[in-house]
């Protein structure tokens, strides 16, 4: 485990194992100490969300690192899970789910990438697949921080569980 920090009032709630993290929508977010994971070659991150509110208008970050997608954000964009990566070879690019997510239900949701291949899975089902190539780019901060973009938009109105970052694709 990491050491995190919880800001503006987060709570803890009966989540989809045990214990979830409330991010109310307007200022909650967590941080990470800064983390010396390598993510330059390979990643999975994978998380429980459960959104409140769905607004097909707005984004609600679920995680990120770096300040800006580095080297990668899980996010909503509207109704939909959004993963943005950036790599050497291509900067930044992004992948979206075709299922459109509703409030009130427990979702898992993974990103994986490795060897030029991103897939973004919701309930163990391929939502979409890309193949952005080269090594995943690194610059811009170490944290990991989970309900805001790091700068402080997008704040996430839900709970979120059993969030795992792992420095290898898994299948």
């Amino acid at each position: 485990g990491w050491t995190a920090s919880l800001y503006n009032g987060i709570s803890f709630v009966p989540g989809r194992f045990a214990g979830a993290v409330h991010l109310d929508g307007v200022n909650d977010y967590v941080e990470t100490a800064p983390t010396s994971l390598d993510l330059d070659s390979d990643l999975t991150v994978s998380l429980w969300a459960q959104l409140d509110s769905v607004d097909r208008d707005s984004r609600q970050s679920l995680i990120a690192r770096g300040t800006y997608v580095y080297p990668f954000r899980l996010e909503m964009e509207g109704e939909k899970v959004r993963s943005s990566l950036r790599t050497a070879d291509n900067g930044v690019s992004y992948l979206s789910s075709n299922t459109s997510l509703v409030s009130g239900r427990w979702y898992h949701i993974v990103l994986t990438y490795k060897e030029g291949m991103r897939a973004l899975y919701l309930d163990g089902q391929l939502e979409g697949s890309n193949s952005p190539t080269g090594a995943l780019q690194l610059e811009g901060g170490d944290k990991f921080v989970l309900g805001r973009i790091p700068g402080g938009a997008s704040w996430l109105d839900g709970h979120l569980d059993d969030v795992r970052i792992f420095s290898r694709s898994l299948s």
